[in-house]
């Protein structure tokens, strides 16, 4: 007779999982490839199908533990750091979703929508310097820029101290909008703050 725990076991129990999978029973499924990863936990392609049906099926703890597996690779495929990004969006793992964002976009530095992601991120956390970064490279790259032309503005003048850095970013915001009173006001006083810190 066959050993049940031998190969011959583990390719129906792949086979029996992949069935129920396929036949949309993803719960049923879940179970039994997460026995055959613990006979064979070097299967990355099982880890990852666990980490996207653990996600699908409401198991977050379960879906960041397969995820974070897979990101320990550091030449992890970009599809798979995107897929964690959803698994890690949750209250509590914000400093590992930043470091996701940020790997992503060291990849696909055009990708926006992480870009403004981090910005906000180090904005609450106080980073304004990595926050102003991105802000600057969201009003160079993005045609419609005005609120990152003003956030940028504000934390120069707020945050860093630094009115001077802010005119740059409310130049171009007047140039945009030269009849805007609030801005031309705005670049004022700063211009006369200024012209004071030299008298």
């Amino acid at each position: 007779e066959k050993d049940p725990t031998g190969r011959n076991s583990d390719t129906a129990l792949l086979g029996l999982a992949t069935s129920l999978r396929n036949l949309g029973k993803k719960d049923l499924a879940f179970s039994l490839f997460e026995q055959f990863s613990l006979r064979y936990p070097e299967n990355n392609f099982i880890i990852h199908q666990l980490a996207l049906d653990a996600h699908d099926l409401g198991k977050g703890a379960k879906a960041r533990k397969f995820y974070a597996r897979l990101l320990e690779n550091p030449d992890v495929d970009d599809r798979i750091i995107f897929q964690a990004v959803l698994a890690f969006d949750v209250l509590g793992f914000e400093k590992k979703s930043s470091s996701l964002w940020l790997k992503y976009i060291e990849r696909h530095p055009d990708y926006m929508p992480f870009r403004q992601k981090l910005a906000q991120y180090y904005l609450e956390t106080g980073a304004f310097e990595a926050a102003l970064l991105h802000l600057s490279y969201l009003a160079d790259n993005i045609i419609n820029n005005d609120s990152f032309l003003l956030e940028a503005g504000a934390v120069c003048e707020r945050d860093l101290k630094r009115p001077d850095r802010a005119l740059f970013f409310y130049e171009r915001y007047r140039q945009k909008y030269p009849e805007n009173s609030e801005i031309k006001l705005k670049i004022y006083n700063i211009q006369s703050s200024l012209a004071n810190d030299f008298i």
